[in-house]
Order: structure tokens, then sequence, then C-alpha cells
């Protein structure tokens, strides 16, 4: 449960534009697959986790999609600005209380921590938003490779 609660400072944080980075499109992603990586070693997977998995990547793709066409980037002096709205904030808690309605009352999870299922969700949610603000905003990324 404190991993919600740090990732909503987080959130609230990003209200606040920050200068955009190419960390701001692949930190997250990355960070999110090392974790799935480390917590899936030795892992026997059960039956009901291979369908919550699939429900839960079907959520994540969606909810990138969404989140990352609620993401603002804003040009100033030439650079790109990055943050969200309150808007993005309810919606992110919308969609994560789904995510774990889903897997306690739909697929019995404990929940008690983070496993590799949730790390995956992550993973995909935070690939699918990077993409979704790529091709929404091309011409961010291109300056970044470019500079």
């Amino acid at each position: 449960m404190w991993e919600i609660l740090i990732i909503l400072l987080i959130l609230f944080k990003g209200l606040k534009s920050k200068e955009v980075g190419i960390k701001t499109f692949i930190a997250l992603p990355i960070i999110m697959l090392y974790e799935l990586y480390d917590n899936f070693k030795g892992v026997t997977i059960q039956p009901t986790e291979i369908s919550e998995l699939i429900v839960l990547l079907v959520i994540a793709v969606i909810a990138g999609i969404i989140l990352g066409n609620m993401k603002l980037i804003e040009v100033d002096n030439g650079k790109y600005y990055i943050r969200h709205t309150y808007k993005y904030i309810a919606s992110w808690v919308v969609i994560i209380l789904i995510r774990i309605l889903v897997s306690k009352f739909i697929f019995k999870s404990s929940m008690d921590d983070f496993n590799w299922i949730s790390w995956a969700y992550f993973l995909v949610y935070y690939s699918t938003r990077s993409i979704t603000m790529v091709l929404r905003y091309p011409e961010v990324l291109s300056n970044l490779i470019k500079n």
C-alpha cells in the first residue's frame, strides 16, 4: 500500500511542469523491466495467474493509451515541458482501483506485496504510456534525438 502513496506523491509533483528528457520516455519502463525480472526469478506460474496476467495487461494497455493521451507537453523558448492535470491524477486513481479490484475480487490475489504480475502490469502500462506520448508528440522525441 505504501507504494501507491509514493506514486500518488509523485503524481501530484507532476502537476508542476518539468523539462522533457529522453529518460521521460524510458526510465520507468526500464525500472519496471528490471523489477519484473528480479521478482520473476524462481516463480512457479499458476494457471490462474496467466488469466489474471492477460486481463491486467489489457487493462494496462488501455490505461497507458488513456493516460498517455492526457499528458501535456508544451513548448517554451524551444524547450519541451511535461505535466499533467488533476484529471490525469483522478483517472490514474480510478484505473489503479480497477486494477486492484480485478486482482483482489475476480482473481482472489492476495496483493500483500508487489509480485511479478504487478511489475508486468506496470511495465506494460508505462511502456504503452510512453509510446502513446511519442506518437502524440513526435516532434519531442525527434528534438531529443537531435540534441
